[in-house]
């Protein structure tokens, strides 16, 4: 018997709620509008948690990526800055070496003497080698303040020499 009632009160439920659905009224344009304003506020949470989730993840993906160019540009600016110091020092000193075999070679050949130099001799010296083009003109001032003050040319040649010392 306890089945029979079971069954029947399932019955009597499901037919319930079958003729209140199909009795029930429509909704109100008000509940309509609330049901609608419900819906768009909760898509706009949504967008609005997926935007910033997007944002969020964006910048994190831009911050690391400048981070890891930062790093990138800094080894190899440290890296060129090493190279290039390593080049200047060594252009420096091949600079130094030539202008003192120069100023040797000069005191052997006659071109610089007690007495004085040889100007023209010592120009065409200059131009003939290979020294940069910052060393010759360097070179050059010096002959010619030599050449211009020649009651200053040991203390010239001194100044020279204490150059090529550095």
């Amino acid at each position: 018997m306890n089945r029979k009632i079971l069954i029947a009160l399932a019955v009597i439920i499901g037919a319930g709620g079958l003729i209140f659905a199909l009795t029930r009224p429509d909704p109100t344009p008000e509940e309509r509008l609330e049901k609608a304003a419900k819906e768009a506020a909760a898509s706009v949470r949504e967008a609005s948690d997926a935007v910033t989730e997007a944002v969020t993840k964006a910048k994190e993906s831009i911050a690391k990526e400048a981070e890891r160019t930062a790093s990138n540009l800094s080894d190899a600016m440290t890296s060129t800055a090493a190279l290039m110091a390593e080049e200047i020092a060594s252009s420096a000193d091949r600079t130094k070496d030539q202008l003192q075999a120069f100023l040797t070679e000069w005191k052997a050949s006659g071109i610089i003497t007690d007495e004085g130099i040889d100007y023209n001799k010592a120009i065409e010296a200059v131009d003939a080698s290979n020294l940069s083009d910052e060393a010759k003109a360097r070179t050059k001032r010096i002959l010619g303040a030599l050449r211009d003050a020649p009651g200053a040319f040991s203390a010239r040649l001194t100044e020279l020499e204490t150059d090529l010392a550095k």
